[in-house]
C-alpha cells in the first residue's frame, strides 16, 4: 500500500509539473556558459511564432532574410527558426496553433487580449509563468525591472505573474509618434494657415474640395483609424479611457453625436474619403505616395518618413507639414491623441509550456536588456549600421543613404529589430536620427502638445472569471460600434436616433464591461 501511495504521488507531481511548466524551469542547466554572458555555447534551436509584415512589399517574407538577424545569432550565439503567420490573419492562426495542442517555444502576442487574458494563458497551460524564470535566467530585464518600478507595475498581472519579456519604450519621445498630417504646397495653395481648431479644418477641406477633383487631388481627407484626431476635440477618444478615476468608453459619451454629426456634414459635402468604409493603411499609403489624398494622419516615421521623397518623383513641389490635434475652441489644448505608455502590452513574447529549452529562451530574451543588446536591437552591429562617435551611436550610410534607394526608416527595418515590438527598449536615439527632416523633428513637439498622458487607461489585466464574463460583450459592442459608426456617417442611420443607439449599447453590457474594467483599473492602481 506504501508503495502504491509513493507511485501515486510520484504520478500527481510529475502531471502537475508538466502543466505549469515547472520541470522545465527546475531542470539542471545544461549550458555551461553563465548566466548573463554572450555568446551562449549550445546547439539547440529556438522556434519563435511572430507576426510579421516588415519588407514584404521588398520581397522579404522572413526575419531569417535580414541580415540584422545573422548578426543577432553570432552575437548571442542561440538559434532560432521564426515562423510568421499570414498578415491580417495573426489571430486565427494563433488559436489554430493552440487548438492543435503543439506550440512554438516562444509566442510573441498581445497577451492581454488573449482569452483569460496573460492569467488565462498562464492557467491554461499556453505559457508559462515567468517570475522564477526572470529570476534565475534573465538577469538584465531584473535589474532593468528593479531600477524602474512604475514598468514593473506595468508589466505583471495582478496577482504578480510576470507572463512576458516586454517591449519598453525608453523615453517619453518615444510616446507619441502618430498625428494630423498636410499637403503644404496645396494649403500654400488655398492661402489658408495651418488648422488649429475643427472650424478650420471644414475651411480648409472645403477650400481643398474647391480646387477640383482629380487634379491635383482626389480625396480631401482620408484615414483608416475612423477620423479619431477629431474626436479629441469633443473631449472623447476612440475605445476607454480614464477621467477623474473614473473608466469611460468615448463610443458612448454622448459627445461622440457631435462628433458623429460633423462627420456625417463632411462625409455629405465630399470632403470624407468616399470609401470611408473600406480604406486600409495599405490604400493610404497608395493614395499618399500618388498625391491623390491632401490630408491625413500618418507616423513620424513610417509616414513623414517615407511618403515625402516617393511624392517628389510625381509632383517636384509634394511636401507635407504636421499639424497640431484639433480643438473646437482656438488656444485651448486637445486632451486626447495617439499616446502610449512605455508599456502597451502589444508586442512582447512569451515562453511556451511546450519550450524545449526555457534556459536558453530566457537568456534569447533577455539580451535586448542589455547594454550590448540593447545597442544591437536599436541600431544593429557597430562598423556595419552604425559607429559610435563621442559615445552616441550614429548610423552609418548603409541607413541614412542607402545606395538600394531606401529611405532610412525603410533601410532601419533591414539592419536592426523591427520596430515597435519585441523584447527590449527602444532608445531614443532612434527617434532623434530618424526624424531627420524639420517636419518630421516639429511632429514629435506638435503631436505630444496634449493632455492625453492625463487620460491614459494603464495596462489592466482582467482575472479569468472577468474575461469569460466579458468577451463576447466586448465583441458584441465591438460589432456593433464599427458598424453604426459607417452608418451614422454615411447617413444610413439618422443621427436623431443615436438616444436608440445608446440604449442598444446598453443593451449589449456597456455598463457591465465599464464596471469591470473599472475594478480592474482600481486594481491596477493598488498594486
Amino acid at each position: 500500500m506504501k508503495r502504491i501511495i509513493l507511485a501515486l504521488v510520484i504520478i500527481i507531481t510529475t502531471i502537475t509539473a508538466a502543466g505549469c511548466g515547472g520541470n522545465k524551469i527546475q531542470q539542471e542547466s545544461s549550458i555551461k556558459t553563465p548566466v548573463g554572458q554572450y555568446p551562449v555555447e549550445c546547439d539547440d534551436t529556438l522556434t519563435y511564432w511572430v507576426g510579421y509584415s516588415g519588407l514584404a512589399s521588398q520581397g522579404v517574407s522572413n526575419f531569417s532574410e535580414l541580415p540584422y538577424f545573422d548578426w543577432l545569432k553570432e552575437e548571442t550565439g542561440i538559434n532560432v527558426q521564426y515562423i510568421h503567420p499570414v498578415v491580417g490573419q495573426e489571430n486565427e492562426q494563433l488559436n489554430i496553433m493552440l487548438a492543435s495542442g503543439e506550440y512554438y517555444d516562444i509566442i510573441e502576442r498581445d497577451f492581454y487580449n488573449f482569452q483569460g487574458g496573460p492569467e488565462g494563458a498562464i492557467k491554461d497551460g499556453y505559457i508559462i509563468r515567468l517570475n522564477d524564470v526572470i529570476d534565475k535566467y534573465a538577469p538584465n530585464l531584473k535589474a532593468y525591472l528593479k531600477k524602474h518600478p512604475e514598468i514593473d507595475k506595468m508589466v505583471k498581472t495582478d496577482e504578480g505573474s510576470y507572463y512576458c519579456f516586454p517591449f519598453i519604450r525608453g523615453d517619453k519621445l518615444l510616446n507619441t509618434y502618430q498625428g494630423p498630417v498636410i499637403r503644404e504646397d496645396l494649403l500654400k495653395k488655398t492661402g489658408l494657415d495651418v488648422p488649429e481648431t475643427v472650424d478650420e479644418w471644414e475651411t480648409m477641406l472645403r477650400a481643398f474640395k474647391d480646387m477640383g477633383v482629380k487634379k491635383p487631388f482626389s480625396v480631401a481627407f482620408s484615414n483608416w483609424n475612423k477620423s479619431a484626431i477629431f474626436m479629441g476635440a469633443y473631449n472623447i477618444r476612440k475605445g476607454f479611457y480614464v477621467e477623474d478615476g473614473v473608466v469611460k468608453y468615448g463610443e458612448y459619451e454622448d459627445s461622440y453625436k457631435d462628433f458623429l454629426t460633423r462627420m456625417n456634414k463632411w462625409y455629405n459635402e465630399g470632403l470624407l474619403d468616399s470609401d470611408i468604409a473600406s480604406v486600409d493603411q495599405k490604400t493610404i499609403d497608395s493614395k499618399m505616395v500618388s498625391g491623390d489624398i491632401a490630408t491625413t494622419v500618418a507616423n513620424t516615421m513610417s509616414g513623414l518618413g517615407t511618403y515625402v521623397m516617393p511624392g517628389r518623383k510625381n509632383n517636384p513641389e509634394y511636401n507635407l507639414i504636421p499639424a497640431p490635434y484639433p480643438v473646437l475652441k482656438k488656444g485651448d489644448k486637445c486632451n486626447f491623441s495617439q499616446m502610449t505608455l512605455a508599456y502597451s502590452s502589444f508586442g512582447s513574447p512569451a515562453i511556451t509550456t511546450q519550450c524545449k529549452n526555457v534556459e536558453l529562451a530566457a537568456r534569447l530574451l533577455d539580451y535586448g536588456y542589455s547594454e550590448e543588446g540593447q545597442l544591437m536591437m536599436n541600431f544593429g552591429r557597430e562598423g556595419e549600421s552604425y559607429n559610435m562617435v563621442d559615445g552616441y551611436p550614429r548610423y552609418s550610410e548603409v541607413i541614412m543613404n542607402n545606395k538600394d534607394g531606401l529611405s532610412p526608416s525603410e533601410a532601419k527595418n533591414y539592419f536592426t529589430y523591427p520596430p515597435g515590438s519585441g523584447p527590449y527598449i527602444q532608445d531614443r536615439r532612434v527617434m532623434e536620427q530618424m526624424a531627420i527632416t524639420d517636419e518630421q523633428k516639429r511632429s514629435l513637439e506638435i503631436w505630444a502638445d496634449t493632455n492625453a498622458e492625463k487620460y491614459l487607461l494603464p495596462p489592466i489585466t482582467h482575472t479569468v472569471e472577468e474575461t469569460e464574463e466579458i468577451t463576447s460583450i466586448q465583441n458584441d459592442i465591438n460589432t456593433y460600434v464599427n458598424e453604426m459608426y459607417y452608418k451614422f456617417i454615411v447617413g444610413v442611420e439618422p443621427l436623431d436616433r443615436f438616444d436608440e443607439y445608446q440604449k442598444q449599447l446598453e443593451a449589449l453590457g456597456i455598463k457591465k464591461l465599464l464596471e469591470v474594467k473599472q475594478n480592474a483599473y482600481e486594481r491596477y492602481i493598488n498594486r
